[in-house]
């Protein structure tokens, strides 16, 4: 009787996901349960999906709460995703095998589907700029003469002087 009230059930259908220890391990049958902590495991809302992603120091500057991503999924080829961004880390951090600090940016994913799992892989395409009426030219393309001016070739292998907005 006495073990029988340790028995526990999810309060609705879903996906268990047991809860993480501080070294990694999940939480299963004869764990020990700190009483400051007893969550044993949780049924995550897969309705409201967020894909967690990391910029390195250079980037995190371009990005902002609230701009527009392009979400691909691994498993999932062929479909995208639309989100925004909801959160961008103060502090870096370094990553296993990396050398550069990240900055954590988290992303709701708005038009979320039943066949999104937790922990699948992403890809996270941040859109940072947008151009009206721009156009695009590889930067191979483009040559600075000795008075610094910047210049592009035509056809006809006559000099075109450019003026370069944002790379």
């Amino acid at each position: 009787d006495f073990l029988a009230q340790f028995r526990i059930t999810a309060p609705a259908e879903g996906i268990v996901l047991y809860k993480q220890e501080w070294n990694g391990a999940k939480r299963k049958a004869g764990s020990t349960i700190n009483p400051f902590d007893r969550v044993v495991a949780t049924l995550p809302d897969l309705d409201s999906m967020i894909s967690k992603t990391y910029v390195s120091e250079i980037e995190v500057n371009k990005v902002a709460v609230d701009q527009d991503v392009t979400i691909t999924i691994d498993a999932l080829p062929g479909k995208a995703f639309r989100g925004k961004v909801t959160s961008v880390a103060n502090v870096g951090e370094v990553l296993p095998n990396s050398d550069a600090k990240m900055f954590e940016i988290l992303i709701r994913i708005d038009n979320s589907d039943k066949i999104l799992r937790p922990a699948m892989t992403s890809w996270n395409r941040i859109i940072t700029k947008t151009f009206d009426n721009a156009i695009f030219i590889p930067t191979g393309c483009v040559y600075t003469g000795a008075d610094s001016i910047t210049f592009v070739y035509r056809k006809n292998k006559t000099r075109h002087i450019v003026v370069l907005g944002d790379m």
